[in-house]
């Protein structure tokens, strides 16, 4: 198989460009490292290019010749202070890498924050792209809070994870907005990985929004604890949701995929 990825360089990019790599499939991709970081492919044989999503022509596509596009390419954070840069590089990008690979089986992977409504403009630029996606038989992997290793801990809003993960490698306090209570599904990489690699096989997803989530809610103070530190409470931010809820179903019904990695401290590292 043949796999062109954009973000290739970040989080979930760099993992299943390694997953695809280590099962013999060619894989390339592209990525401006605005959150993505060259060092997660190095040494790995992985060819790819520094491109913004919005300056990529399909000839680099049809040169390379995929059978799946999977776009993860985005500004990943929610909070993100720029609300010009969220609508260009979300839904902008999205549009034009349509127009570029519109011939080609694209998956694209928006978040959970994208069933919210109230959850601002992140929110709503992603909402935005899986309405214009779904129609044209594009699979939708509709992801819950992913963690795992070399998530980015730096920059604008870092996960909560990587964030916690970090203040206690630094010896600062664990930050936590309001009380806690509000939950959470927290599913790990290799997991969100290897929903990724079915789907890219499977054309059954054409078309389809699929959650991939454990099904499992958890407190966020509940996840704080497998760090340790001191624990400071701020404010919750306009658009926090109490919960972000998704169903696991479809995803063993259409892709046979079920998480198998419960949230533990040894699954971060």
């Amino acid at each position: 198989m043949r796999v062109y990825i954009t973000g290739i360089a970040g989080f979930i990019g760099s993992h299943l460009a390694k997953a695809f790599k280590a099962q013999g499939h060619s894989v390339t991709g592209c990525d401006n490292l605005s959150f993505g970081v060259a060092k997660n492919l190095e040494g790995e044989g992985i060819e790819w290019t520094n491109r913004d999503v919005l300056f990529l022509h399909k000839t680099a596509i049809d040169w390379f010749d995929p059978d799946v596009v999977i776009h993860l390419a985005a500004v990943s954070c929610s909070r993100h202070p720029n609300e010009a840069l969220i609508w260009k590089n979300n839904l902008w990008a999205t549009g034009h890498l349509l127009s570029q690979a519109r011939k080609r089986r694209l998956l694209f992977a928006p978040t959970c924050p994208a069933t919210k409504p109230e959850s601002g403009p992140y929110a709503d630029s992603k909402r935005a792209c899986e309405q214009i996606l779904r129609p044209e038989g594009v699979g939708i992997l509709r992801l819950a809070n992913v963690y795992g290793p070399q998530q980015r801990d730096w920059g604008t809003e870092p996960s909560a994870m990587a964030a916690w993960r970090r203040a206690e490698q630094e010896h600062y306090p664990i930050s936590i907005d309001g009380d806690g209570t509000q939950t959470r599904d927290f599913i790990h990489v290799d997991d969100v990985v290897r929903a990724f690699m079915l789907a890219a096989d499977n054309k059954d997803v054409n078309g389809q929004t699929i959650d991939i989530c454990t099904g499992v809610q958890t407190p966020i103070a509940l996840a704080a604890e497998l760090f340790d530190g001191e624990r400071v409470y701020h404010e919750r931010l306009p658009n926090d949701p109490d919960e972000t809820t998704q169903d696991p179903e479809p995803a063993r019904q259409i892709l046979g995929f079920e998480s198998e990695i419960p949230l533990s401290r040894e699954a971060l590292l």
